[in-house]
């Protein structure tokens, strides 16, 4: 058995990625054990497969013949991962993962089973590979790397400024592997207080050059006042750069015309908001921002950045390349997020 390392020594793209993968975990329960079982939770998402992490303590408990003041107990869990970077999960590997722990006898309810995958799973590979642990009393789990990340997401606050770090560095990683399959169903959503209606005017999302680029994504939602009020579709993006008094783009990804120019020109005389003038900015542009009403249900505002699967909150719709925007933007308007 190998230690999870800071330190690459693993040479074969699967281990190094399950590496990196045990090392975020460990960022994240060494940061907060709550929060590591409420991802545990959410990736379980069984209201009747809970998984305990840490000590619990009660007082005053009953037993058999006695009632202690006292009680500190820590129930066990086990954790499997099976990791895939390149291709599917099979029956005979599932299968033989599930023989290994049948002969560990860890008590019954304590096990789970995690297949990590690039491409969302069939639901019939799914069924199956459910059916086939729940005869060992193992919780089956199918998840894909996108699904992990957006969960990891969730677990920021705006203040938790090293864990946000942390974990947006895995997902970069992610991004940077390949390991996020469907950009179609990504959404990254900003808080846009002041400029949202600037943004909408003229098409166009930006944030100064120095902050990482948009992971992965094909969709642009801008937030204000408790809602994603609009979305677009991402069309290209790249870094307005000021080199003697002249400005230049350099082209990332996508595509961008002459009027795309233009447009970020304008944007840039007309700013009252932010030195576009004098600071290099990267424009993200769009068709055009659509009005949706994606509501906030929980407390507080989003201060930070977020990524969505809409696969979550469209599940009718099959994400790709010829996916209709105008889906997109009915299925979002009047749903609603954490």
């Amino acid at each position: 058995m190998s230690d999870i390392s800071y330190f690459q020594k693993f040479s074969q793209p699967e281990n190094y990625v399950t590496n990196n993968t045990l090392l975020v975990f460990r960022y994240v329960y060494r940061n907060s054990p709550a929060k590591f079982e409420a991802l545990l939770h959410s990736l379980v998402s069984d209201e009747n497969s809970k998984i305990p992490i840490g000590l619990s303590f009660k007082q005053q408990t009953r037993e058999s013949h006695s009632v202690p003041d006292a009680y500190i107990s820590q129930m066990p869990f086990n954790l499997y991962i099976e990791a895939k970077v390149d291709g599917r999960l099979y029956e005979e590997q599932i299968g033989r993962h599930l023989d290994s722990l049948r002969n560990k006898s860890h008590p019954n309810g304590s096990v789970f089973l995690l297949g990590l995958t690039k491409e969302d799973l069939s639901e019939m590979d799914e069924s199956k590979f459910q059916s086939m642990a729940a005869r060992d009393g193992v919780v089956f789990i199918g998840i894909t790397y996108a699904q992990l990340a957006n969960e990891l997401e969730k677990l920021c606050s705006e203040y938790e400024t090293d864990l946000k770090e942390i974990i947006e560095d895995y997902s970069r990683f992610l991004s940077s592997e390949g390991l996020f399959m469907n950009a179609f169903s990504r959404m990254v959503v900003f808080p846009c207080s002041s400029s949202r209606d600037q943004n909408v005017e003229f098409g166009i999302y930006y944030h100064p050059a120095g902050r990482s680029n948009l992971l992965s994504c094909s969709l642009i939602g801008l937030y204000k006042n408790k809602a994603v009020s609009h979305v677009g579709k991402i069309r290209g993006y790249g870094i307005w750069s000021h080199s003697s008094g002249k400005l230049a783009l350099e082209k990332e990804s996508g595509t961008i015309t002459n009027d795309d120019v233009k447009r970020v020109n304008d944007l840039i005389v007309a700013s009252p908001y932010f030195d576009l003038q004098n600071v290099d900015h990267r424009f993200y542009i769009v068709e055009k921002f659509e009005e949706v009403n994606f509501l906030k249900r929980s407390s507080g505002g989003m201060r930070g950045r977020r990524y969505f699967d809409l696969k979550s909150y469209i599940p009718n719709l099959s994400f790709n390349q010829h996916t209709p925007f105008q889906s997109v933007v009915s299925g979002l308007t009047g749903n609603s997020f954490d």
